[in-house]
């Protein structure tokens, strides 16, 4: 995720002693290096082209991890992998509890991958011919990309059920993935510490900063694994390897690459955060015509309502929403995405009939960060795009209904705004996170109670400010 600094925060130490139907499970038992070409699904299978796959390959995934350790050299060489194609160095891997096996290992060069995409380098054909990064998604963190690449693959591949497989990441899960992972129902185990945006900030392992039952939740499928004369265990029972030990050097270094990648993506990374004064409204440039188009292909309503003020959304932007979410198959939601110009860019239902942590927030997220990036690093649209198109904090998330306070795909949703937006918004009133609606469950006071006590990225930095649409 990105950080307030291009850190995610110092290592920590704990010092304390604390769904689905299941299916042919021995089958699924011996699922390992077997996966190939994979893509990442944005809002379907078919709405967001994908970037073209990193040159640079990746490490070699073993069959089998059968300890703390193994798990943690395993991530750690993914995370490394993803400070190497220009984005920040933290990875996770799905294992099988009862077997040690590594679900879903993959090839040497397919989209799917662990690590986090948040960046990645532009193709030298559109640079200069040195390494620049460019926001890639800022939901396409390593442990969501895997649940996705889960609940994708998990009938055909005849997966075993979530309650037993084992996410382990080399650092704390931020507020997004901890939602998703909760909300597809995996354990989690655990290397470094993250006092800034992980969910266990103040490394004391009771969750405050999750509402009941999440909380709850969280002290029975976390937990931290404990190291060679330093910290113990502290977490449930039913995550993979927590009777093992890790080396001390395995903890320190996830968290080292990772504080070497942050600075590494903030010294390449291609300005990406223009400010709108200095671009041109593409709906009115002849010359973004490409724009246009990419956009209304990841997307059908792009383009289709344009707002005399873009923090004033309008009856038309509630009835589309409404349309959406009327239209998809068991959408209980929809959000969208305006930029500074008024455009609706990006706007979608949630997809959580076909796939569980789907949100409506994320799709729009993921829709416009990819196309943006897929635009930057095509030399034909190269420069349209930096003069249209900027970072998503400028610009107003809209919701059908605002995010339940109780719910672990709402939770997800705060956490994937925070990461999305990463600092406060240039213009806080009238705020970039509106709704139409109430929440369908719980009440704004509530949510409100909720962000106040998440990590500081989101509670302080951010500072999420849910509004009802004026």
């Amino acid at each position: 995720m990105q950080p307030q600094t291009g850190s995610r925060g110092a290592l920590g130490r704990l010092e304390l002693p604390e769904q689905l139907t299941r299916r042919n499970l021995l089958k699924a038992a011996t699922v390992i290096s077997a996966v190939s070409a994979v893509g990442l699904t944005a809002c379907s299978s078919s709405s967001t082209p994908q970037a073209t796959a990193s040159p640079v390959a990746s490490p070699t995934l073993p069959k089998t991890v059968s300890n703390a350790e193994e798990a943690g050299q395993l991530v750690l060489q993914y995370a490394k992998y993803g400070a190497s194609i220009g984005s920040y160095a933290i990875a996770g891997a799905l294992i099988h509890n009862a077997t040690g096996n590594v679900i879903g290992a993959v090839a040497s060069n397919v989209l799917f991958a662990i690590q986090n995409r948040v960046n990645q380098f532009l193709d030298q054909a559109v640079t200069s011919g040195s390494n620049e990064s460019f926001p890639f998604d800022p939901t396409a963190h390593g442990e969501r990309q895997l649940t996705y690449w889960y609940f994708e693959n998990r009938k055909k591949l005849n997966l075993p059920d979530p309650q037993d497989i084992t996410l382990v990441t080399s650092l704390d899960p931020c507020a997004m993935c901890t939602g998703t992972v909760l909300a597809a129902g995996f354990n989690v185990g655990v290397f470094a510490i993250d006092p800034f945006a992980g969910i266990n900030f103040n490394s004391t392992g009771t969750f405050v900063d999750l509402p009941e039952p999440l909380r709850a939740q969280a002290k029975r499928r976390f937990g931290y694994y404990g190291t060679q004369g330093g910290r113990a265990y502290v977490g449930g029972p039913s995550v993979a390897f927590s009777g093992t030990l890790a080396n001390q050097s395995t903890l320190d270094d996830c968290y080292s690459v990772y504080k070497a990648s942050s600075d590494n993506v903030l010294a390449s990374r291609k300005g990406s955060d223009t400010d709108p004064s200095q671009l041109v409204d593409p709906a009115t440039n002849p010359q973004a015509a490409a724009v246009i188009s990419a956009y209304q292909q990841a997307c059908p309503s792009a383009f289709s309502i344009k707002l005399a003020n873009y923090r004033q959304p309008t009856p038309a932007l509630h009835a589309l929403l409404k349309k959406l979410r009327d239209t998809t198959p068991g959408a209980k939601s929809a959000a969208a995405y305006v930029d500074p110009f008024g455009n609706v860019l990006s706007a979608f239902a949630d997809s959580m009939a076909t796939d569980p942590v789907a949100t409506a927030l994320q799709n729009v997220i993921q829709a416009y960060s990819q196309t943006r990036f897929n635009l930057t690093n095509s030399s034909s649209t190269h420069d349209i795009a930096l003069k249209s198109l900027t970072s998503a904090k400028y610009g107003t998330f809209v919701f059908l209904n605002a995010p339940s306070p109780r719910v672990a795909t709402s939770f997800a949703d705060l956490g994937a705004y925070g990461s999305t937006v990463g600092t406060k918004a240039p213009v806080l009133d009238p705020s970039p996170f509106q709704y139409f609606e109430p929440p369908l469950s719980g009440t704004v006071s509530e949510l409100r109670k909720v962000i106040a006590a998440m990590p500081p990225l989101y509670s302080q930095l951010v500072a999420i400010n849910p509004q009802p649409v004026r």
